[in-house]
This record gives structure tokens, C-alpha cells and sequence, in this order.
């Protein structure tokens, strides 16, 4: 595929979510600019309808007309802008996939339920409204009735968490999980802990003081170099620009050039309906056009994504 150099990474975000802060924090990692849509945490979010159809996960990155959605489809972009390979999902080591499996599967949810208090709920105040909380908290119950993976309860999520925070602890023999860079698996295994020690401000996080070091580390990392833009901006650099070239060889799918749907098959499962225009080895491309963009391209990733014909 080819692109546009110059058009500008783009992520769609709310302070919040814990996939935004695993993509910030790669970000100023990778030493790379972007520029910043803040989202509401729950749906209706129409700029992202305009973007990306039924998908309703954050964050969702832009690259003029191409739309990433996913953070394995996001991370991979970054490592290639950065040519940091190490943050690509494609290179990942055997042992970085366990960790990452891991992180990112029940126990992320552990994560996010334990860390719920009233730090919690103080620090969510400042950055929404009290109707706003609830939205969000509402939405969350709605998804979790169609989820796959099946959530811990509040006493389960909390022995969860302090035994995954033991074994990070014994792995961390030195700056991160498994080397002197950081590397894919600790954004996805920092992220949820930051829930825990950042927003949640948990104090049996404080037992892991190697961990403490490297959540905060990481942490830093997020500041990044990012400039404020508004919805309409971001859309307007859509419709200006044309999506990237798709190599033929990636036009090989049987169901090119059909209406498909594609979505999550864990939670938030919303599809997003589009002309299947792209198959790579590791993602579908699905053209969608609207008024407020045009034609854009949205890559999805084929791991954890089901493709049907509509």
C-alpha cells in the first residue's frame, strides 16, 4: 500500500478509556505527533458513525482516508510511522503474546472492576458530567449482557488483579517486561494496571513497587506532543483526501468488492457495513462513504473480528 506522507495521525479518544491510554502512551513512546479528537465515553458519538459505521470501540485512529480501528490495527501503524517493529503485533514473541493474551482478555476487566472507588469516581467527575457517568456506567451494563468474556465480581477481580501484579513484579528484572526497550506487551499489560494505580488509585498496588515504577514510567511516556482538534477538522482532512492504494495482491478475497459487516466477536459487537475492497494477511478493508468524508478505507483487524456477507 502506498500513503500520504504528509496527512497527520489522528486519534479519536476520551481521558478515560484504557485502550486510549495503552495508544497515548505508544505514541509518545514512537516519538510520534498527533493530533487529538476527544470523544464522549459512551455512544451516540457521530463523528466515528461518519468515520467508521457501527464500530463503537475507542480509540479509532485516522490517516487522511484510512480509518483504524482496534488498537492492534492502530499499534501496527505506529510501529510502521516509527519504524519501531517491537510495537507491531506481528513481531511479537511467544512469551510477549502470553502476556498480552492475558492482559488484555478476563483479566482486563478484572482491572477495570477493581479499580472503581471513589478516586475513581472523583477523577471521572472532572472530565464528565454526573449524567454523563452514568451514561457511560449504563452503556457499559448493555454491552456486558452480549459480552463473550464472562466478568469477575468485585471480590474475584480484586484476587485477580494482585496475582497478576505479582507475577509483573517478578518479571520486571529491569526497566520493562522483557528487555531494555519497551516493547508491544507492556502497553497492553500496562494499561489495564493503569486503571488501577493511575485512576483508580488503588492502594494494594503500592506492594509492587517495581511495578509502581514502570506503570508510572510508562505513564509519563502518554504527555506525548498532541494538539486539539475539533470533529468537524478531523472529518474535513477526510473528505479532502483519497485512501491509500491496496496492493493487488491484497484484492484477493472471494467476497471482494461485497457488502460485508464486520465487527468484535468478544464485546461491543456493533458492525460496521461497507464494500470489502481489502484482505491482508492480518486485516479487512472495508470502503464507506458519507456525506461528512467521502470515501474513506477502514482497516479492521482479522483477529477478534468476525467478516460476514450482508
Amino acid at each position: 500500500m502506498t500513503s500520504d506522507s504528509s496527512a497527520p495521525f489522528i486519534l479519536y479518544h476520551y481521558g478515560m478509556s484504557p485502550y486510549a491510554q495503552k495508544i497515548r502512551a505508544m505514541l509518545g513512546y514512537a516519538g510520534v505527533d498527533w493530533q487529538s479528537v476527544t470523544t464522549a465515553g459512551a455512544p451516540p458519538r457521530p463523528e466515528l458513525a461518519a468515520l467508521a459505521g457501527g464500530y463503537r470501540k475507542i480509540p479509532v485512529a485516522q490517516i487522511g482516508a484510512d480509518v483504524f480501528c482496534d488498537s492492534r490495527t492502530i499499534a501496527r501503524e505506529i510501529a510502521a510511522l516509527a519504524d519501531k517493529p517491537a510495537l507491531s503485533p506481528d513481531n511479537v514473541s511467544e512469551s510477549a503474546q502470553q502476556w498480552i493474551d492475558r492482559a488484555e482478555g478476563r483479566l482486563f476487566f478484572a482491572c477495570v472492576i477493581a479499580s472503581v472507588g471513589l478516586k475513581f469516581t472523583v477523577g471521572a467527575l472532572r472530565t464528565v458530567s454526573l449524567s454523563g457517568l452514568k451514561a457511560i456506567m449504563v452503556d457499559r451494563r448493555e454491552m456486558a449482557k452480549t459480552s463473550t468474556i464472562q466478568a469477575p465480581d468485585k471480590k474475584e477481580a480484586k484476587a485477580m488483579a494482585l496475582e497478576h501484579l505479582a507475577q509483573v513484579e517478578a518479571q520486571l528484572s529491569g526497566e520493562y517486561l522483557l528487555g531494555a526497550e519497551p516493547e508491544l506487551a507492556d502497553f497492553a499489560v500496562y494499561h489495564p494496571l493503569w486503571m488501577l494505580h493511575v485512576k483508580g488509585g488503588k492502594r494494594f498496588v503500592r506492594r509492587f513497587p517495581k511495578t509502581v515504577a514502570w506503570i508510572e514510567r510508562l505513564t509519563a511516556l502518554s504527555a506525548g506532543n498532541s494538539q486539539e482538534i475539533t470533529a468537524d477538522r478531523a472529518l474535513a482532512m477526510a473528505k479532502q483526501s483519497q485512501p491509500r492504494t491496496i496492493d493487488e495482491a491484497d484484492k484477493q478475497h472471494e467476497l471482494m468488492g461485497k457488502t460485508v459487516r464486520v465487527g468484535p466477536n468478544d464485546y461491543a459487537q456493533d458492525a460496521t457495513e461497507g464494500k470489502l475492497v481489502g484482505s491482508t494477511a492480518h486485516s479487512w478493508i472495508v470502503a464507506r462513504e458519507h456525506p461528512q468524508t467521502d470515501l474513506v478505507h477502514v482497516h479492521f483487524p482479522k483477529q477478534g473480528f468476525d467478516l460476514a456477507v450482508c
